[in-house]
């Protein structure tokens, strides 16, 4: 980022290799998502992008956010069998997500991301426009 804001020109270089070790257990996987949105709060502070901390709309759809993770947690748990693995790992970077964002936002005094700015953001140019209270927070494929 620094670099781009300097002036430099960022390139698509198709021989680029990049290395990613991927979390081996689900607390490493919660840990690491809770870094990225805490400090991601602070890009927003120094960058531009960050609304005051006392807007509601943006609590307010962290706040329906968590609810839905909480039933979300309640519903694999009440089940018979044990969950998947690929459910409790997203259920671990949601956790972390959340309380990242949570964090964040008050370490660096900004409001929590809206998630319809975030998705446009992340948006091709003829994608559809994002469906305001929409909670998916990653970029879309």
């Amino acid at each position: 980022m620094r670099a781009h804001l300097a002036g430099y020109l960022l390139a698509f270089v198709p021989d680029a290799v990049y290395h990613y070790r991927f979390r081996g257990d689900l607390e490493g996987i919660r840990r690491q998502a809770y870094s990225y949105n805490y400090y991601r709060a602070l890009l927003r502070r120094r960058y531009g992008g960050a609304e005051p901390l006392l807007t509601v709309r943006p609590w307010a759809l962290l706040f329906q956010r968590g609810f839905r993770l909480a039933q979300w947690r309640a519903k694999l748990t009440l089940r018979r069998r044990q969950p998947g693995l690929h459910a409790r790992a997203m259920l671990a970077r949601a956790e972390g997500q959340l309380w990242g964002q949570v964090r964040g936002a008050l370490a660096f005094r900004v409001a929590p991301p809206r998630p319809e700015l975030h998705r446009r953001a992340f948006a091709a140019p003829d994608s559809p426009p994002a469906v305001p209270g929409d909670m998916a927070l990653t970029p879309p494929a």
